[in-house]
């Protein structure tokens, strides 16, 4: 039963289909499609015989059970039992049922009680597997290696190969399964890295309407998680490496006209751009935490090998000439040698970690995709020979590569578990209490190949505090929606994290404002849930926030919110009742206000009691610039956004060029506005429409409305509006007119 001592017993079977055994009589039962038959013989292949060769098709299956044989005939669409031993005496048990595929006899089996396996697992670490004549074979799981007669010890050295559908280990030295396969359907792996000092895998998945990120899991296959699974681009993620030493992951996300390169913490938190490119494709990545460079390679219309700073700056481009399709990449981190690949020049050169004293080590290879390098050897992936090759890593050495492993199909990267290959290394992020991110910085060069050169803190969500450690909540920011998501923003485009983390699991959320003062932030879903509720600012998180008033209570269709922070009141339009109401921020005292035939969208001036609101049928927003007393509209329709007085007057055209305006807010100098069919958030100087920046595109959901948030936004004079004092004298609801 360990599978030693391999023996035919019957030869010739054409289209077997299922097997038994009747372990009392000694016999072995098969069924075959090509002719149709059931047959038997015995256990050492004596006594072949024929049992039923009519009256079926498709015998897919076969059970037996006290001197019966059970059968299912796919193609009769049966049920049927035999006696045992001729065949003979066929009983129908089922008729006319369809998608018959197997079957199996339910039945409490007898105890043995001298069964070699039953005490201590035989003292087996892992498989205790019977022997003929009351003995045992212990055996050990994938990836483990025996460690004398009943012990199993892990591979700690062994090569990590992804094939597109399949990620497997090998052993470095006898070549043997060194972990537990990544496989199964939906599978499309492109890259892997690994962290050795936590023993985990990483690999990079492509599926676009599947599986689509950054996962880890251990060698024997458990803790098995997402890294990163949202956001990801539809070229998908083109590159990983990790930092052993600072404990981040680097990783290249492509989009089709521009390429972010982000960072986040090994375990997926704190996620947060380093820089995003249109005129370049960074690609497959290395990582040098000891030296403190990151590496990428480019193989667009301008080839090369580029480096940065572990932060993303002081970007260089170390390889430009002699580069024409590089396809991977690897750190020699004995020498800190940098290793590429060129399926176009069939070749693997090096250069120094500064892009000096350029070699070549192997030449007339026919598609190498994938490269590793350990202690003083160079592995390499060769996707047209199917065939993991290993070989000196020194330039000149003409002996001929060795076969690791081949007949591999769809071969894509390698990368090796092993010590060696990520030392420890000193690092100022250690001490330096950064509550987010750190990035350990280059200073100087030293012979002992570990750095003692500065740190830097980041924020992936927030903003740097004046310590340079922590991070605290930004003070001014974009908020804006999506159909199940509210997301954030800062309002400079070349600042790459976020206020906060995307709020998830609405239904439909559409229209958004805040209260400043209170810290809530109010939102409108409909369609359904049909309600109006808000989420507390200084706990932004996944869930459904707090319901204020709903489509239970009364029917309703808010398609546009409006937050008077002197009267502490929820203004909202409704659609279905072709009204505008207004309540408290309990949902008590709701009043209506005016009947509209088209409600869409409102803002408020507290300061001066007006409100402005759209009778409209296209869906167009309001934005309010109390300061230059100016109102700002989208229409989707006419692609375009405009803008006039708060009377009425000096009527203008302020964007004239952008496709789908929706939602629309103003702060300072700036409009910024949400493009439905860029799938993006946008602004220009308010005063001419000039200098139009993205700030963020490409998202995974549609953008709907959007919110300049400032902690300075809600301030008027003092006892400028009426019923700022006192509610206005008011017992319940207090507006002001003029």
């Amino acid at each position: 039963m360990d599978g030693s001592k391999l023996q035919v017993l019957v030869k010739d079977i054409q289209h077997p289909l299922s097997l038994a055994i009747d372990i009392q009589t000694k016999v072995i039962y098969w069924s075959t499609e090509n002719p149709p038959s059931i047959m038997s013989a015995g256990v050492d292949g004596t006594n072949v015989k024929t049992l039923m060769s009519s009256g079926i098709s498709q015998p897919r299956s076969i059970a037996i059970h006290e001197q019966r044989l059970f059968y299912l005939d796919s193609a009769y669409e049966q049920v049927a039992r035999l006696d045992l031993p001729e065949g003979d005496n066929k009983v129908l048990l089922m008729n006319n049922t369809e998608a018959l595929n197997s079957l199996k006899v339910f039945s409490k089996r007898p105890v043995t009680a001298n069964h070699p396996c039953r005490t201590r697992n035989g003292n087996c670490a892992h498989l205790c597997i019977p022997a003929p004549e009351g003995g045992r074979v212990c055996a050990c799981a994938i990836g483990y290696r025996a460690d004398g007669p009943t012990r199993c010890t892990g591979y700690d050295s062994f090569a990590i190969v992804s094939q597109l559908d399949v990620v497997r280990g090998f052993s470095l030295s006898d070549h043997g399964e060194a972990m537990a396969p990544i496989a199964g359907p939906g599978h499309n792996v492109l890259h892997v890295d690994v962290l050795f000092k936590a023993k985990y895998i990483y690999w990079v998945e492509f599926n676009l309407l599947g599986k689509n990120g950054i996962y880890r899991a251990r060698p024997n296959g458990t803790d098995m998680e997402a890294i990163v699974s949202s956001g990801v681009g539809s070229n998908g993620i083109r590159g990983i490496a990790v930092d052993w030493i600072n404990d981040n992951v680097y990783f290249t996300n492509s989009f089709p006209h521009e390429t972010f390169l982000e960072v986040c913490r090994t375990d997926g938190q704190h996620r947060m751009v380093l820089f995003k490119t249109i005129k370049d494709s960074p690609k497959e990545i290395a990582v040098n935490p000891v030296k403190r460079y990151l590496y990428w390679i480019d193989y667009g219309q301008n080839p090369k090998l580029s480096r940065s700073q572990l932060d993303g700056n002081g970007t260089t481009r170390i390889v430009t000439r002699g580069i024409s399709q590089p396809r991977d990449l690897t750190i020699d981190m004995l020498t800190h040698d940098v290793y590429f690949a060129d399926s176009s020049m069939d070749a693997i050169m090096k250069v120094d970690y500064q892009g000096n004293s350029r070699q070549v080590i192997r030449r007339n290879l026919p598609n190498p995709v994938g490269l590793a390098v350990h202690l003083g050897d160079l592995y390499w992936v060769d996707r047209n020979l199917r065939t993991v090759f290993r070989a000196s890593k020194l330039a000149g050495n003409t002996t001929e590569a060795q076969s690791l492993k081949s007949g591999l199909e769809t071969l894509r990267d390698i990368s090796i578990f092993d010590a060696n290959n990520q030392p420890t290394g000193k690092t100022p992020c250690a001490s330096a209490g950064c509550e987010q991110l750190c990035f350990a910085l280059p200073e100087g060069d030293d012979k002992g190949g570990l750095l003692s050169g500065g740190y830097r803190c980041a924020c992936a969500t927030g903003t740097l505090a004046t310590d340079r450690r922590r991070c605290s909540q930004s003070e001014d920011y974009l908020i804006f929606t999506t159909r199940t998501e509210i997301h954030s923003v800062h309002m400079d485009p070349r600042v790459t994290s976020v206020p906060f983390e995307p709020i998830t699991n609405f239904t439909n959320v559409v229209n958004i404002d805040a209260d400043v003062a209170d810290g809530k932030l109010l939102f409108t879903e409909v369609s359904p849930p049909d309600r109006i509720g808000w989420l507390a600012m200084d706990a932004l998180r996944a869930g459904n926030g707090t319901t204020i008033i709903s489509g239970d209570e009364t029917a309703m269709d808010p398609t546009g919110i409006a937050y008077d922070w002197i009267g502490k009141k929820v203004y909202w339009a409704d659609s279905r009742n072709h009204s505008i109401y207004a309540m408290n921020l309990d949902g008590s005292h709701v009043v209506m206000l005016a009947n509209v035939e088209r409600p869409r969208s409102l803002v408020l001036d507290p300061c001066k009691g007006y409100m402005y609101f759209i009778d409209w049928n296209s869906h167009p927003v309001l934005a309010l610039d109390r300061a230059d007393q100016k109102i700002y509209w989208t229409d989707l329709l006419r692609e375009k956004i405009e803008r006039a007085t708060v009377n009425g007057t000096q009527r203008e055209v302020l964007i004239a060029a952008t496709l789908f305006p929706y939602g629309i807010a103003v702060h300072g100098n700036y409009i910024y506005w949400t493009d439905l069919q860029l799938r993006g958030v946008y602004r220009a100087e308010k005063h001419t429409g000039a200098n139009t920046e993205e700030i963020v595109g490409r998202l995974d959901g549609t953008p709907r409305d959007i919110l300049a948030f400032s902690k300075d936004s809600q301030k008027c004079e003092p006892a400028r509006n009426p019923c700022e004092i006192n509610n206005g004298g008011c017992a319940q609801s207090c507006h002001p007119e003029h």
